[in-house]
């Protein structure tokens, strides 16, 4: 039996989270998924947007996150800082 390497594996740890998400609002309430518009039904609890700039905030804070989570993984991977008088190699000394 061949073992599948953490390396491989990785790809599918990042998108295990995306492929979950249309199981995540399952859990919202009846009365909540009713409330909520179509586009955003069964994401979370509560009312949801009620007018243009809500959508314009919540469409922004969700390209911040994406940008910011997508910046993370590019640097935890492939980190590209090389020279030896960087600070992190003062720790390791």
């Amino acid at each position: 039996m061949k073992i599948v390497s953490f390396k491989r594996a990785k790809p599918a740890l990042v998108l295990l989270p995306l492929l979950l998400h249309p199981f995540a609002g399952v859990f919202a309430c009846e009365i909540c998924k009713s409330r909520q518009p179509k586009l955003l039904r069964n994401v979370a609890h509560g009312a949801g947007p009620q007018d243009r700039w809500d959508y314009f905030i919540l469409y922004a804070a969700i390209a911040i996150v994406l940008i910011a989570l997508a910046m993370g993984i590019k640097h935890l991977v492939r980190p590209g800082e090389k020279s030896l008088d960087h600070a992190k190699y003062q720790i390791f000394n």
